[in-house]
């Protein structure tokens, strides 16, 4: 096989460990949640709705906007500088920079949100 099919098939398999740990995270924060409510539960506290939203919660939305903003837009940038500078196929070198154009815009995206709810709640 060619060395550009290993690099798509890294570039994939990558994908689908990353999001296997997110999956597998949020997994273990919901059990841990819920090992905590029992607890709670169990040593006869009263559970109210502030406690329990307030456990549901883990970032500022605003917070979390921002971060996801920058990581992804970083991400697409990154990409795009690989497109450039790597040496690859003259067809599959057309192709990266359009690709990174997705992640550069998702994260402008996230920040132009973040932005706009600046000082709003909810």
């Amino acid at each position: 096989m060619e060395e550009e099919v290993f690099i798509f098939i890294t570039m994939f398999l990558v994908i689908g460990a990353c999001i296997s740990v997110l999956f597998f995270s949020r997994y273990k924060h919901e059990q841990l949640r819920q090992r905590t409510l029992q607890k709670a539960l169990d040593a006869g506290q009263q559970l109210t709705p502030e406690l329990l939203e307030s456990l549901g919660k883990s970032t500022d939305t605003g917070v979390r906007d921002y971060r996801r903003g920058i990581l992804v837009t970083l991400f697409g940038v990154a990409l795009l500088v690989f497109s450039l500078l790597a040496d690859i196929d003259k067809d599959v070198r057309a192709v990266f920079p359009y690709l990174s154009l997705f992640p550069i815009f998702i994260g402008l995206g996230y920040l132009f949100v973040w932005k706009t709810k600046n000082g709003q709640q909810g």
